[in-house]
């Protein structure tokens, strides 16, 4: 697994020479949605790539910290991980800029994305965007008891106490 950490400039994004599908997503967690994400990504047969970010002081923000992300992706034999600093710059930077400077420097096969996903300033990017340029892979979103999983819906069950871990269904990927 190559593991690129990206600066706040955009400056060291790496050109990369292979097929590759590309997940979307802030990766904390890791929960059944990601997953959900990933086992499609890896249908094709395409090395896989996942975009992270990192708080450089705010470590108790995370539901994973970045060593455990990494070490769970290197079990999922994913290629590339692109690690980027979650800071005001990159908070406020255009969907415009990150297109033209990550995802066209990159160049993936095919994204992969939730079906809300939206990124950029004000989240003004989305999948609608993304398909003028690329061919993506819009996957519906995991639900349990009828709600969506979600990192923000896991961290508030964290903080209220109420959260029951289920490891069967947590280690199963494919669902």
């Amino acid at each position: 697994m190559k593991i690129f950490n990206i600066d706040k400039n955009f400056k060291n994004v790496p050109k990369i020479n292979e097929k590759f599908n590309l997940c979307l997503g802030f990766f904390d967690g890791i929960h059944l949605g990601h997953r959900k994400i990933i086992a499609a990504a890896s249908k094709n047969g395409n090395k896989i790539g996942i975009i992270t970010f990192v708080r450089k002081n705010n470590v108790e923000k995370y539901i994973t910290p970045i060593n455990e992300r990494l070490d769970f992706f290197k079990k999922l034999n994913i290629s590339f991980v692109f690690v980027l600093p979650f800071s005001k710059k990159i908070m406020n930077i255009s969907h415009f800029f990150f297109k033209k400077n990550f995802l066209d420097v990159i160049k993936p096969t095919i994204l992969f994305a939730g079906e809300d996903f939206k990124f950029g300033k004000n989240r003004l990017g989305n999948i609608e965007y993304l398909k003028k340029f690329f061919s993506v892979k819009v996957i519906k979103f995991k639900k349990k008891n009828n709600e969506k999983i979600s990192s923000s819906k896991i961290k508030e069950m964290i903080i209220k106490g109420n959260i029951n871990r289920d490891d069967k269904e947590i280690d199963n990927i494919k669902n």
